[in-house]
């Protein structure tokens, strides 16, 4: 069995109405049968093309893909979905995956932009629909994550343990990552690595120790800096800062074992990095398809996991996602 955890997906009547009202920060155009994003270049037809995508699960032999929405429309510069709009986008998403054949799993995106609102929200999307967690990006655009209004959110998360995907999104546009692709291969992972020190440091794991917290991309440079979060927290005197003891009674580092990270990180040597920093029962399959900057066909992961002992492969491909997912069912 295989369980791909990482995916998006849109409906082209969702893409309609986004390219029809760009103040809700996507740059869409109609181009022809397709669409174009500025700063990206044309989507990938399998984003809005569920005969596309069912055909490639199945020829893949994917039992289930967890789908989210873009990144983008979880938050953008400033803004994040309000209740209307959040409604809007869970509804096309929970229409895609009653169309998927049994082979889809949704996840809600959280009204942020409505704080008041989110989690008496949040639980409405996952009762109406069926949804296993939600998406969520990297801030809720005009604040941060850890901000205290959202603690309703996080206790919603996880009274209800749902399945909560991070993926990053432009907080903030800097046009020296424009060239080069540097965006989406640099700027992404560290916007992760700062979301979650955030949340680490602000004390929103140690309070909600039971969250399922899974991040996109390996978890970014996370795993990479989490030592250097801990080198902070120890210093002793001239560098001491007392905001990094106030919410948390031990080293941020120790925190990553209550976080999952997915497996689109593209090398041995990395996967092997997150077996031994996360351990096996906490990396999960996850391809970000139908991206060509993510590992859409499982080319890059799969023949690397497949070389794994049998039980850590298990537990990759299937066995952790099963754990995690409320009611998971495959067809």
């Amino acid at each position: 069995m295989i369980i791909d955890v990482h995916s998006h997906l849109a409906s082209e009547e969702l893409l309609d109405f986004l390219v029809a009202h760009p103040e809700y920060g996507n740059q869409l155009e109609r181009r022809g049968n397709g669409f174009y994003a500025e700063g990206y270049g044309p989507l990938d037809p399998p984003v809005w093309d569920l005969g596309l995508r069912l055909a490639s699960l199945k020829k893949r032999k994917i039992d289930l893909q967890v789908v989210g929405p873009l990144n983008t429309l979880a938050h953008w510069p400033g803004g994040a979905p309000d209740v209307a709009y959040g409604r809007l986008i869970n509804k096309h998403t929970a229409k895609m995956v009653a169309q998927g054949e049994g082979r889809l799993k949704g996840l809600a995106v959280i009204a942020f932009g409505s704080p008041e609102s989110a989690a008496d929200e949040l639980k409405r999307a996952i009762g109406e629909y069926g949804f296993v967690g939600a998406h969520i990006g990297i801030s809720a655009g005009a604040r941060p994550l850890d901000d205290p209004i959202y603690e309703p959110v996080w206790s919603v998360c996880e009274e209800l343990r749902l399945f909560v995907y991070m993926h990053p999104a432009n907080e903030v546009y800097y046009d020296r990552f424009r060239d080069f692709t540097l965006n989406t291969v640099i700027l992404w992972p560290t916007e992760t690595c700062v979301a979650v020190s955030r949340l680490i440091c602000a004390g929103v794991l140690e309070r909600h120790p039971k969250l399922n917290l899974v991040l996109s991309h390996g978890g970014g440079t996370l795993p990479y800096l989490a030592v250097r979060l801990d080198r902070a927290w120890e210093a002793p005197k001239y560098e001491y800062n007392p905001a990094l003891h106030k919410y948390i009674a031990k080293k941020p580092s120790s925190y990553l074992k209550q976080i999952c990270v997915d497996t689109c990180v593209f090398g041995a040597d990395q996967v092997d990095f997150l077996l031994k920093t996360f351990g096996p029962d906490r990396v999960l399959f996850g391809s970000d398809y139908p991206f060509e900057i993510g590992d859409a066909e499982g080319k890059k992961a799969l023949p690397i996991i497949r070389k794994l002992p049998k039980k850590t492969q298990a537990k990759i491909m299937a066995g952790n996602a099963e754990r995690l997912l409320p009611k998971v069912r495959v067809p």
